[in-house]
């Protein structure tokens, strides 16, 4: 059986970038206080969500090592 943590590895990744990506934008947009509060909630759920089950704790160092820009999560 082939190891799939290059794959699982790249999609974390690259679903990180994206989620940074709607937090920088929700940041500059022009809309209320508790708007953005709300949004930025779901996407914080949104986000855990979708990243919890691609790397196990016992593969982080494996994860830091490829992709260390992530290693602040």
């Amino acid at each position: 059986m082939r190891d799939t943590s290059e794959i699982r590895f790249r999609l974390h990744h690259e679903l990180s970038q994206c989620y940074q990506k709607l937090f920088d934008d929700l940041a500059t947009m022009d809309i209320k206080e508790g708007d953005a509060a709300t949004v930025a909630q779901r996407l914080l759920n949104s986000r855990l969500d979708a990243l919890k089950h691609l790397v196990d704790d016992t593969e982080r160092s494996a994860y830091e090592a490829r992709y260390p820009e992530d290693a602040e999560e």
